[in-house]
């Protein structure tokens, strides 16, 4: 069994059009790692991370149903759920994020990661047709694997595991990346 999953048509044709032109209100800023360091060989695109609102909710409830579905049936994490949601934009000047995982561990936790990441998702935004590079690879061997990115498609995988966006070099890649938090693995 793989160490990652992922369902497609987490929203209707006509919903995901509105998730992306909601997305498309969002001002953007640069991607930062760690304590807010701008670290563009590591990590270059640009973000925007939002709270649910009134007039957001319906897009939290839909990831929320998607992701409860995925670790019901693949990985069965004790969670409690998860507050924000990180809007990316990988556009045509390199930009990618380096192998990385999603979850601080230990004693320099921050702060406000009181509760562990457990599962990282990302739904992809863009037809693969609107970019080239950017492929998302995840690693659990000695080679990268490359998960197929289709739009609408929500990619779901512990968040210890690997990861990375490879540089895009054409076009913009867009994608919603949130992470279900839960009680510390025990």
């Amino acid at each position: 069994m793989l160490p990652y999953t992922f369902i497609d048509d987490v929203f209707t044709n006509e919903e995901l059009n509105q998730v992306i032109n909601y997305c498309n209100t969002l001002s953007l800023g640069d991607a930062t790692v760690g304590e807010g360091r701008i670290a563009p060989n590591y990590r270059k695109s640009k973000v925007n991370q939002f709270k649910v609102n009134n007039q957001n909710n319906w897009i939290f409830d839909r990831l929320q149903t998607a992701a409860t579905y995925v670790n019901n049936e693949f990985f069965r994490f004790d969670l409690i759920g998860f507050d924000k949601i990180q809007y990316t934009e990988y556009r045509d000047q390199n930009d990618l994020y380096d192998f990385h995982v999603d979850c601080w561990m230990g004693e320099n936790t921050p702060a406000d990661h009181m509760f562990p990441r457990k599962l990282s998702c990302s739904l992809i935004l863009s037809d693969s047709n609107e970019y080239e590079g950017g492929q998302f690879e995840v690693m659990y061997t000695k080679q990268p694997e490359e998960v197929k990115q289709i739009k609408n498609r929500l990619i779901t995988f512990p968040s210890y595991m690997l990861h990375r966006v490879k540089p895009v070099v054409k076009g913009t890649r867009k994608s919603l990346v949130f992470w279900v938090i839960g009680p510390k693995f025990k």
